[in-house]
């Protein structure tokens, strides 16, 4: 069994001598959390399964300085919309903490925003994430599956600033809690803020074990 848990075209980017075919020809199983991949190279259709931590483990994370707005991801081709969105929740009063990974040296914008080579350590990263009131997603524009931020948000009760188009389509979506836009120009600083308490319902629809599950039914079909 072989999973795209990004993009096919970033892996593309990554390693040109990728072949799709190839790989459907040497795996019973291709999977993918992205939809247009899924149509694109005919793959199987999956979630981005992910583990809530358990409260033991929790007890266990840093705890940071609570903020109004966080966003933590890699600029890729999208740091000017990073940059943005980041200018105009701090020019509304918002507290934000944006982590932004690159390749590039971008220290020279000086604008807030911390830049780093390496990734953020994963413990941080869910402090941050727990101490945030709300989660920014800008989601690339080829991606068209749920994403781990989404899941995030859903798992911690936070309320969700995003892009990502299919929100709609979730069972999870609620205008209060989940602030969908499709430009940086739609967003509403306001919502981060309003006080509305956030509480998702979350009961581990999206465990890990439901992947086992799925992977044990496309096989069994197959064998039919």
């Amino acid at each position: 069994m072989f999973y795209f848990s990004d993009t096919v075209e970033s892996k593309l980017r990554a390693i040109p001598e990728l072949s799709v075919q190839y790989l459907k020809k040497q795996f019973d199983l291709v999977l993918s959390y992205n939809y247009e991949d899924v149509k694109k190279y005919e793959l199987k259709y999956t979630s981005i399964y992910y583990s809530k931590m358990s409260d033991s483990i929790l007890k266990t994370i840093p705890k940071f300085e609570s903020v109004d707005v966080l966003f933590i991801g890699a600029a890729r081709n999208r740091l000017d919309i990073i940059r943005k969105a980041y200018a105009k929740l701090i020019n509304a009063g918002l507290s934000c903490y944006f982590f932004v990974v690159s390749d590039q040296t971008l220290e020279a914008y000086n604008d807030g925003i911390y830049y780093s080579s390496k990734a953020m350590p994963f413990k941080e990263y869910l402090g941050r994430t727990i101490s945030s009131k709300c989660i920014l997603e800008i989601v690339d524009t080829k991606t068209t599956g749920g994403t781990l931020r989404f899941w995030e948000a859903i798992m911690y009760d936070k309320k969700l600033i995003t892009n990502y188009k299919y929100t709609k389509d979730s069972k999870f979506y609620n205008p209060k809690s989940i602030h969908y836009y499709s430009s940086i120009e739609d967003i509403n600083p306001t919502f981060a803020t309003n006080g509305h308490d956030v509480s998702h319902n979350y009961n581990n629809e999206n465990s890990p074990i439901y992947f086992l599950e799925l992977i044990d039914e496309y096989l069994s079909k197959q064998k039919r």
